[in-house]
């Protein structure tokens, strides 16, 4: 063979090869093509490259909303040409998978630049008129928005959705999807409309929200206009016992009241409800921290977390009134408790509080220099309970400590149980329905003497 007619073969080959390169993309019909590539583009799933094929029908594409229905005039093989390149590729579960029937339906779900899109392709072949057989790809993959509705004090929201995913106020659906909110003010409250961020969306306590193209929160703003009836009456009895005048809080129901006997000791509890979180918790405390806070006479005893539900501080006056806030996250409730305690005259020094203790319980404690009582802390007495509180520069734990609990268990003829808690030593008696507590505070040289009885 000579070097020309090597040469001549060789381009003839070349040429050849391209033409054929050529020809082959000239036989991919173009809208089967741009098909193909939108397809791609949507969802991520391929259609197997054919030549010969053409789209039949363009009308029902609606890409830029994730649907489309694609029709091909073509024969069976095509169809499992289709079908066999689609199983090969990761598109989701095949939840109909029916060759025979000719109709196999994947549903998609995936997450896409962070957001969850979810849908079905759907591959059927109709070839009941052999000459006209037609396969149809339906194609709808959408991505989900969330629409979340939330609150302020002083009402309550509901919300309804068709949709399939719906979870304590919030939705996910596709654009176009529509969810009912609904807000109900409470007592001594309005509804205000509905605002995303600042900006108004209705006015309209029920309201049917149409998801568009974002994610949305909603929150129902309430504006607390007045004073319930409940809280009115609630404050005025905890005045005439107490003394104390509540602040003005508007829209708050008071759920729950507690006895008190002729203003000479009562126990009395205001329940604040509808407090979603913790945040609205502490925001109804500081109402009354406000109040309390200050008061000519009162001052704040405990503050201090009791567990890790309840939140608690104490303010008490100088005549012996006890008052507690109680937040206690575990059924969402704020409480006011009062306890108003009284003795006359009411002792104000150690010497009249000690001869207190011994005609109230029989029990006669020296008479210590230096001793002094708190200005919180004076002398109480509630029916047979009783404290008694007193401090001393010089104070240790044999002397007055000691010398106490010999007192009292000569008195009482039972020796003490003693106990360490922390800094706090704790000596105890049981006599009759009666117990007995005996505490020294080191740090703050304190002692504490409580009389209680045992079903109070």
């Amino acid at each position: 063979m000579t070097r020309r007619f090597r040469f001549a073969a060789a381009v003839f080959l070349v040429v050849a090869v391209m033409s054929l390169i050529a020809c082959s993309g000239e036989k991919m019909d173009p809208a089967y093509k741009d098909v193909r590539d939108r397809l791609v583009s949507l969802c991520s799933v391929r259609l197997p490259e054919l030549s010969g094929v053409t789209v039949s029908d363009s009308s029902e594409f609606d890409w830029d909303n994730g649907a489309a229905s694609i029709v091909i005039p073509s024969g069976s093989s095509v169809f499992m040409k289709i079908v066999s390149e689609f199983r090969k590729q990761d598109i989701g579960v095949a939840s109909t998978d029916d060759v025979s029937a000719k109709n196999i339906r994947w549903d998609m779900s995936k997450t896409i630049s962070g957001r969850l899109h979810e849908g079905a392709i759907e591959v059927t072949f109709d070839n009941a008129d052999a000459d006209n057989s037609l396969i149809r790809i339906s194609v709808l993959f959408k991505p989900r928005y969330t629409v979340e509705i939330s609150r302020t004090i002083g009402g309550v929201i509901e919300m309804s959705f068709a949709g399939s995913v719906m979870e304590n106020n919030k939705a996910q659906g596709f654009s176009g999807d529509r969810v009912s909110i609904s807000a109900t003010a409470n007592e001594g409250c309005v509804f205000s409309g509905w605002f995303e961020d600042e900006t108004l969306i209705s006015s309209a306590a029920d309201y049917t929200y149409e998801i568009a193209q974002k994610d949305i929160v909603m929150k129902a703003k309430f504006e607390q206009t007045a004073m319930t009836e409940s809280y009115v009456k609630a404050r005025s009895e905890f005045k005439n016992v107490t003394g104390i005048e509540l602040p003005d809080v508007l829209g708050t129901v008071v759920s729950e009241f507690k006895g008190y006997d002729e203003n000479t000791a009562m126990s009395y509890i205001l329940l604040i409800p509808n407090c979603e979180n913790r945040q609205e918790i502490y925001d109804a405390l500081k109402t009354f921290f406000d109040a309390f806070d200050g008061l000519p006479g009162w001052a704040k005893q405990k503050d201090d977390v009791e567990d890790s539900n309840n939140i608690i501080t104490e303010w008490m006056s100088g005549v012996g009134t006890l008052v507690r806030l109680l937040q206690n996250s575990s059924d969402s409730s704020v409480c006011v408790n009062a306890t108003a305690e009284f003795i006359d005259p009411t002792p104000t020094d150690f010497t009249a509080a000690r001869n207190a203790f011994e005609a109230v319980n029989g029990i006669e404690i020296g008479d210590y220099q230096g001793a002094v009582i708190p200005e919180t802390a004076r002398f109480r007495k509630d029916g047979t309970d009783t404290k008694f509180s007193f401090t001393g520069n010089d104070f240790t734990v044999d002397s007055p400590y000691a010398e106490i609990k010999g007192v009292i268990s000569t008195a009482l003829g039972v020796a003490a149980q003693e106990q360490q808690s922390g800094q706090v030593l704790i000596s105890q008696w049981i006599s009759g329905n009666l117990e007995y507590s005996l505490e020294w505070y080191s740090e703050s040289k304190r002692i504490v003497i409580t009389v209680s009885s045992q079903n109070s």
